[in-house]
């Protein structure tokens, strides 16, 4: 039974480690579509209330960025990226077709349900970062990431996820940490590579948000885990679990 067990941590873990992977490409794209939509118009001109959508095409994702008036969603902009390059990218124009796609709409829709559904705050005074990624069930994980604010000091607490199912409705959230835990850049020792370590209660398995830091940072992140097991998360994959006291 115990090597079930472990079989089932291994899956939970692995999964972890694609949603985690496909939260930091989503991340990379915003971060770099962002600065390009405001080279081309002044924050002042966005609209107060919307924010940002992706979809994937190939190994690509094309991004819109919307407003929301009188309910109804529209486009403002629209940009393919690959990694953190821009492939190509548009400001849409007055007269232009301003129409979301069925699927972008449904993850703006998702999106707002999800923010006045959201009992969680940000650590620290910046907006969240909010990544609405689709699952393939139907429902759409509507991420809320605390971001950074210093160069080199990474949140690891703030996190917060609010699932949206087929129909619309907020169904569950949970919070990632119990507490607004930073972490600094790790440095390399005269004994080995630059390693963060964290402890993470709350699972048995390390979550999306140990993989998404680990890409972010560079570095593996060690996360210790009940009962007493360790966790090597990289960008190369994911090790474990490990008893402790094998070290």
């Amino acid at each position: 039974m115990a090597g079930v067990h472990e079989r089932g941590e291994r899956a939970k873990a692995e999964q972890a480690l694609d949603q985690g992977r496909r939260l930091f490409a989503l991340d990379e794209g915003a971060w770099v579509s962002t600065d390009d939509l405001l080279a081309r118009m002044p924050a002042s001109a966005l609209p107060k209330e919307g924010g940002w959508v992706a979809e994937p095409e190939g190994p690509a994702l094309n991004f819109t960025y919307f407003g929301v008036k009188d309910g109804a969603f529209y486009a403002i902009y629209r940009a393919t990226m690959s990694g953190r390059r821009v492939v190509r990218s548009h400001l849409l124009a007055d007269g232009e077709d301003r129409t979301l796609t069925p699927e972008a709409l449904r993850l703006a829709q998702a999106r707002a349900t999800a923010f006045k559904a959201l009992e969680g705050k940000p650590c620290g005074t910046a907006p969240f970062n909010v990544l609405p990624l689709p699952a393939d069930n139907g429902e759409v994980g509507v991420y809320f990431l605390t971001p950074m604010t210093q160069t080199g000091v990474f949140p690891f607490g703030g996190h917060f996820e609010v699932v949206v199912d087929k129909t619309g409705k907020a169904v569950s959230q949970r919070a990632f940490s119990k507490s607004c835990l930073e972490m600094k850049q790790p440095k390399a020792g005269p004994d080995g590579p630059a390693i963060a370590v964290v402890s993470h209660l709350m699972d048995e398995t390390p979550t999306e948000i140990h993989a998404f830091m680990a890409l972010r940072m560079g570095n593996p992140v060690v996360v210790v885990t009940p009962p007493g097991v360790m966790w090597a998360v990289s960008d190369k994959g994911i090790d474990g679990p490990e008893p402790l006291r094998n070290r």
